[in-house]
């Protein structure tokens, strides 16, 4: 409690400048593309979901080179109202 209550601001607000620093070094898995369109091939819907803020879960698409209409849902930090 201590802790939060003197730096949780700071941190929350923090750690989107420090993930946005080293973003271009997160490759994603391999083959992870593939296996998404193996899924929708086979008939399955897609969701990407993350407890990420939305500009980091569409970069991660772009990452993998999957178009738009290849992510039947997105779903971020902004579509809960709670995590963890």
């Amino acid at each position: 409690d201590d802790v939060e209550e003197r730096l949780g601001d700071q941190l929350r607000s923090g750690w989107k400048e420090e993930y946005a620093a080293v973003l271009d070094t997160v490759p994603p898995f391999e083959d992870a593309a593939a296996l998404v369109r193996r899924a929708r091939g086979a008939g399955h819907r897609v969701a990407l979901a993350s407890s990420g803020e939305p500009e980091f879960t569409q970069a991660a698409r772009k990452d993998l080179g999957l178009g738009e209409d290849e992510v039947d849902a997105v779903l971020t930090a902004q579509d809960v109202e709670g995590s963890k």
